[in-house]
């Protein structure tokens, strides 16, 4: 037991390393990443117009915490790694494949979502927002408060691509009948709009721009759930 508990000890250490080594990485080139994250607003925002801050702590503690953020996100994979070799030696041999799969499966479905959002719905959302603007109203936005709302969207959609995979494994561990998960399509529905309506900033597009894809990617898990549940079946089967 204190075997474990040192070998636990030293594996925290380990990640707790990373993540301070990150943490000083990314702070020396906090203001590029900061110009990184804003992009989507500075785009959509008039060219003569640009962010402001109404702290007077905000330009310094502003980066602090975007380096903070980031260095959580980027010491998540380190942290993951440490933990599967932790818990690796007492595992069978089907059982790590599984986790291993689950692991690198979840790390893509989180960079899948956070791209998504990047690229396709930051963009949208921060034009309709400027649009939206009435006549005679300049919008100067906060730093402090912009960078939260793009980190906060970015953190909601990695998590939200994890559903597929949810549904996949809770099949595949039995812990869900496939006709559960397809009986329960009209709570789902329920459940994404509000989710979007307590994650999101108060306003209707953020709710639905979180809300749809939470919706596709349930139908997706159910999609491979059937995909990946007849093939075990059928190998059964034919043995």
């Amino acid at each position: 037991m204190l075997n474990h508990l040192l070998e636990l000890r030293r594996r925290a250490l380990h990640v707790f390393i990373f993540f301070a080594a990150l943490f000083l990485l990314l702070f020396f080139f906090a203001a590029d990443l900061f110009h990184l994250l804003v992009r989507p607003l500075m785009q959509a925002l008039p060219s003569q117009d640009s962010l402001i801050a109404t702290q007077i702590t905000s330009p310094l503690l502003t980066p602090i915490k975007l380096a903070a953020d980031a260095a959580i996100l980027g010491t998540a994979p380190f942290a993951l790694l440490q933990a599967w070799r932790f818990a690796s030696p007492g595992l069978y041999q089907h059982e790590k494949a599984t986790i291993r799969w689950g692991i690198i499966g979840s790390m893509l479905l989180y960079c899948a979502g956070v791209l998504f959002c990047f690229y396709l719905v930051l963009p949208f959302m921060l034009q309709f927002f400027v649009h939206a603007v009435p006549t005679g109203v300049r919008l100067m936005p906060d730093m402090t408060y912009a960078i939260d709302f793009i980190t906060r969207m970015l953190l909601l959609f990695g998590l939200c691509f994890q559903v597929p995979l949810l549904c996949l494994l809770c099949v595949r561990l039995q812990l869900v009948q496939l006709t559960t998960l397809k009986t329960m399509r009209p709570y789902i529905i329920v459940a994404a709009f509000t989710l979007g309506m307590l994650l999101t900033p108060p306003d209707v597009l953020s709710q639905i721009m979180l809300a749809i894809p939470l919706c596709m990617l349930y139908e997706t898990g159910i999609i491979l759930a059937v995909f990946f549940t007849k093939q075990p079946r059928h190998g059964v089967a034919s043995g």
